[in-house]
């Protein structure tokens, strides 16, 4: 298996061939994963080996699949961090043209049809 993989996927449907086998040879096969996953090369008899091979084809499948996926993320994480410095200078940069554009105008609205009408003196003209 591969270095620092500390987990398996154990699929529902294998339920099948363990069913069909005594607790005696369950047993035998389970902890057979479980070595061969841990790179301890098990060493079984004839029937465990042969029960074993179904389980070993989906566990390398299963591992081609993770390989691809760390590779991904790995590359996802290298390409993220050379952008973390450009993207904090974009956003500084972004924050400074904000600043220049955002300016705050007031309009206070005076309605003109509510406001008295003044003679020269100040006095109220009524219409």
């Amino acid at each position: 298996m591969a270095k620092d993989k500390k987990t398996i996927v154990i699929y529902s449907d294998w339920i099948a061939t363990f069913e069909k086998l005594t607790d005696e040879e369950a047993g035998k096969l389970i902890k057979h994963l479980l070595q061969y996953v841990n790179d301890l090369n098990p060493q079984s008899d004839r029937l465990t080996e042969i029960l074993f091979e179904q389980f070993k084809q989906q566990l390398k499948r299963d591992l081609v699949k993770w390989e691809a996926i760390k590779e991904a993320r790995s590359n996802a994480g290298k390409k993220g961090g050379f952008k973390s410095g450009e993207t904090r200078r974009s956003k500084t940069k972004q924050n400074e043209a904000n600043e220049a554009v955002n300016d705050n105008v007031n309009v206070n609205v005076i309605n003109i049809e509510r406001q008295p009408k003044l003679d020269i003196n100040g006095f109220v003209i009524i219409e």
